[in-house]
């Protein structure tokens, strides 16, 4: 069984599972710790603060911070955190 496009399709119609792209992850607790430096990961870690503010998991001022380091990639929100004596986001 194969595809409009010519790619082979399981029984069930969809592609075999090793063909499939994995969807990124949608945990804020795993975007939070995006690794520093990647292209736009400032952005997904405050996306990832916004989401854990509104669910109560983080203060206003933890998210501030979150949100002065998205535009910087390499600048280390944990780093910040610390030395405006706030407490570290969740684990």
């Amino acid at each position: 069984m194969t595809s409009p496009g010519g790619m082979p399709k399981c029984h069930n119609g969809q592609r075999p599972m090793h063909e499939r792209r994995r969807s990124p992850p949608s945990d804020p607790l795993i975007l939070l710790r995006t690794p520093l430096g990647e292209a736009g990961s400032g952005r997904v870690r405050y996306g990832a603060a916004m989401a854990l503010w509104r669910d109560g998991h983080m203060n206003e001022a933890q998210l501030e911070i979150y949100r002065e380091a998205s535009a910087h990639d390499d600048r280390d929100p944990l780093v910040m955190l610390h030395d405006r004596g706030l407490p570290a986001a969740p684990h």
